[in-house]
């Protein structure tokens, strides 16, 4: 698939993606998704979902959000006190050390934690710079860009 793919390019045995999308739209309007969340509490999320359900993923981060002040407080907190603020969506002792540093990683090369410029970039190139991090395959780059409106399929 092109790094430039659209809606407009799917074609098929069916009618294209764009026609069904109007369809959608016509019938139900266009949905409100509110205010996106940033791209950075969205991978972290991610992250969090990888081999449990919504419910504990749901769970985990929003414990997460609520022990720690911010990022920064995640990377300075001892793995251990990371483990047990997610410990509800499970495999804590192995998510906590890639959250902090997925974190750490992304403030070294950032100076923050603000990943909307990878919006700008072409997919396959916004794929790798978050696959570059430690922790983040394929699945996850995938879902980051594409639930946070940062490329738009």
């Amino acid at each position: 698939m092109s790094a430039n793919w659209t809606a407009e390019d799917a074609t098929g045995d069916g009618p294209p993606i764009v026609e069904v999308v109007e369809a959608l739209r016509a019938c139900y309007g266009t949905p409100d998704r509110g205010d996106p969340e940033p791209p950075i509490d969205g991978l972290i999320a991610t992250i969090l979902s990888q081999n449990t359900s919504d419910i504990n993923t749901e769970r985990s981060f929003r414990s997460l959000k609520q022990r720690f002040p911010d990022w920064d407080a995640v990377i300075d907190a001892p793995v251990s006190e990371v483990a047990d603020a997610i410990r509800s969506g499970g495999l804590a002792d192995r998510k906590a050390p890639r959250i902090q540093a997925v974190l750490r990683a992304i403030r070294d090369r950032t100076g923050g934690y603000d990943l909307s410029f990878l919006g700008a970039m072409e997919i396959e190139e916004a794929r790798d710079w978050l696959m570059a991090l430690n922790g983040v395959g394929p699945k996850t780059a995938s879902c980051v860009l594409m639930f946070l409106s940062l490329i738009h399929i």
